[in-house]
């Protein structure tokens, strides 16, 4: 099976047929009252010469845990959702319950850390279980961002204590927070979420948020409001740079592309990314690479592809998987030097086995190096298997800690977490 990734450059590719009209990217009302304070804030964006605040990958695979999460095993039975993977490599699961909100955390050595409920912190919920999100990073708390359901009711951020799982506070978010919404962690441990109001009717303007919370109160540091008229999707994604630069991530809704904000540590807007028309995904995401400049994870004609950008949000490469299939999973992270860790996982259904694949390249230059691990599923001839690429990142130790959950029909599911340095 071939693996790995093609590298060119983004003025080669060719656009795919959507079938849209795409209309045009005029139509976003940018709102920015602050270009001329922003200047400053610009200027310190690092342009790849300062040393990268990420390790150099050396193509090593430290462990692949495979953990049931079967009834086989009480401990982790119903966990079968794999939602994040914090700076210190512990994995977050959670359940699929209408009646709780189980939230996991297993650590390195595949062993339960601890396992909560975070229904009593949010009153009216009522089943949106799947949008949780958990972000954890360095330093603070984890923070799990919980709906609390419909007809009005806004989401709680609630953080916990990393080792033990303990409620440290909450926080009930306004309005603009409903669902659907985004968190990141900043450097030092703050909340970073970014929400819309989707409750306005048609015509009228579509109100994004981004708030910064106190990593020791959740009290609010900053804010930054915009708006998108009539066009804007649920938000996507929300991403901060080592510096504590903010990304955040919009579908336009209507084929007409994304748009991406870029806002500085203070909460003052820097500038702003349009389109273009073929990104147009649910599943948009962003991040940063060490030197703080945007990656940005997209998936069009059932196929990923990534895309990073320099500081001017003016696009460098584009990525995408050499094996094109419904099956083939595609992430991008910065890693040493100006060098990227390509990420993709491949288990084409149906399928005899399922790869995870990571190769570290600069652009414009031989592959440097790849480390692969290919295993067998349960039930290869079963069109129903599946095994889906959860989350990722570099920890504090220097290792690239990647998770997924693989699900079979007979109720045989694993979680492998992939440790690599």
């Amino acid at each position: 099976m071939e693996t790995g990734v093609i590298i060119e450059g983004i003025d080669d590719y060719d656009e795919p047929e959507t079938g849209t009209d795409t209309g045009g990217a005029d139509e976003v009302d940018v709102t920015d009252e602050s270009e001329s304070e922003s200047e400053s804030e610009s200027e310190s964006e690092s342009e790849g010469g300062e040393e990268s605040q990420l390790p150099t990958f050396q193509c090593e695979l430290v462990d692949h845990l495979v953990i049931p999460v079967d009834d086989t095993v009480p401990e982790f039975n119903g966990l079968r959702r794999v939602i994040a993977v914090d700076a210190h490599g512990g994995t977050y699961l959670h359940n699929e319950s209408p009646v709780a909100i189980e939230l996991a955390r297993i650590d390195l050595d595949g062993a339960l850390s601890w396992s909560v409920d975070l229904l009593p912190h949010v009153p009216n919920y009522n089943a949106f279980v799947n949008f949780l999100h958990v972000e954890g990073g360095a330093q603070g708390p984890v923070y799990a961002l919980v709906p609390s359901g419909p007809g009005g009711y806004s989401d709680v951020l609630v953080a916990l204590e990393r080792e033990t799982g303990s409620t440290l506070w909450t926080v009930p978010l306004d309005d603009f927070f409903r669902a659907n919404d985004a968190l990141a962690v900043a450097p030092n441990g703050d909340a970073v979420v970014f929400g819309a109001d989707l409750t306005q009717s048609a015509g009228e303007d579509i109100t994004y948020s981004t708030i910064r919370l106190s990593a020791a109160d959740g009290s609010e540091l900053w804010r930054y409001d915009d708006f998108i008229t009539d066009r804007g999707g649920p938000p996507e994604s929300v991403g901060v740079s080592p510096a504590g630069e903010v990304f955040n991530l919009v579908d336009t809704n209507d084929g007409g592309g994304i748009v991406v904000r870029r806002i500085g540590p203070a909460g003052i807007l820097i500038d702003s990314l349009l389109g273009p028309d073929y990104i147009a995904s649910a599943d948009g995401q962003v991040r940063t690479d060490g030197y703080g400049r945007l990656i940005l994870d997209f998936s069009t004609t059932m196929t990923d592809y990534s895309v990073r950008y320099d500081a001017d949000l003016e696009a460098l490469d584009l990525f995408a998987p050499a094996d094109y299939n419904p099956g083939a999973r595609l992430q991008v992270h910065g890693a040493g030097d100006d060098e990227l860790l390509i990420l993709q996982h491949t288990a084409a259904l149906p399928a005899a086995e399922s790869s995870f694949d990571l190769a570290v390249a600069v652009p414009g230059e031989p592959e440097r190096c790849r480390v692969t691990e290919t295993w067998p599923l349960v039930e290869p001839d079963n069109p129903y298997s599946d095994a889906r690429l959860g989350a990722s990142r570099w920890t504090v130790d220097d290792e690239f800690v990647a998770a997924l959950y693989e699900g079979e029909v007979s109720n045989v599911d694993f979680i492998h977490v992939f440790r690599t340095r």
